[in-house]
Order: C-alpha cells, then sequence, then structure tokens
C-alpha cells in the first residue's frame, strides 16, 4: 500500500509539494470553499485547535 505508516520514514518536502493533488484549478477551489463553509460552525475564534477539530469529526460521524 502507498500510504502505510513507516517508523522513522520522512517524506521529502519537494516531492510532497510537487506531487500533491490539490493544485489550484476551478475545481478544487470550488471544493476548498465548500468545505470551509460547512466546516466554519466547528473552528469559532479563540476555540481551541483539538476542540474544534473533534467537533467537526462529530459533525461528520452524525452526518455520513
Amino acid at each position: 500500500m502507498r500510504f502505510r505508516y513507516r517508523a522513522g520514514w520522512r517524506p521529502e518536502s519537494v516531492n510532497f509539494w510537487k506531487r500533491r493533488s490539490f493544485s489550484s484549478n476551478r475545481l478544487t477551489r470550488g471544493f476548498k470553499r465548500d468545505l470551509r463553509g460547512y466546516a466554519s460552525d466547528c473552528f469559532k475564534s479563540n476555540r481551541p485547535i483539538l476542540e474544534a477539530a473533534m467537533t467537526l469529526m462529530a459533525k461528520i460521524h452524525s452526518e455520513v
């Protein structure tokens, strides 16, 4: 499997950024905008990031 964890392995940052799948185009900009809107109620100002992430995970779990 391509994305399996291997202890001690570190990706080369240059290769990672060259191969990332979310290059900027019309389709991905729309997806990012929709995702930002979906998650925005979970990430309120001054809320701890862990609490916000857990709220988002609970929202996804309850809706999917």
